[in-house]
């Protein structure tokens, strides 16, 4: 075996420090949602909706995964938090959209 085969490999801290960033724009996003309803008006709160709380569940599912990739390399340690968070993103819009046009209209 050769000293390579031994040595763990490096951590990549890029797709933690992206998904901190992500998770701290989210929380932004859901704030500026939370005054858009309550200052502003139900509509634009609403709308607010639409980008803060899918930004906020896609940078708390790439900052839940990328911890644990960090030593995978560096494709695996940045892609798979952002894939992860998009894919979350994605769902948590769907999710938001079909409680604002079909729920939130019955309440």
């Amino acid at each position: 075996m050769s000293d390579d085969e031994l040595d763990p490999k490096p951590a990549t801290n890029v797709g933690l420090v992206l998904a901190v960033l992500w998770f701290f724009v989210g929380v932004a996003g859901c704030a500026g949602a939370g005054f858009a309803i309550g200052f502003v008006s139900e509509s634009m709160g609403v709308l607010a909706s639409y980008i803060g709380f899918p930004l906020f569940a896609g940078g708390a599912a790439a900052l839940l995964v990328a911890p644990f990739l960090r030593r995978s390399g560096a494709p695996a340690a940045v892609g798979a938090p952002l894939g992860c968070g998009c894919f979350s993103m994605f769902a948590t819009l769907f999710v938001v959209v079909v409680f604002f046009a079909v729920v939130f209209p019955m309440l």
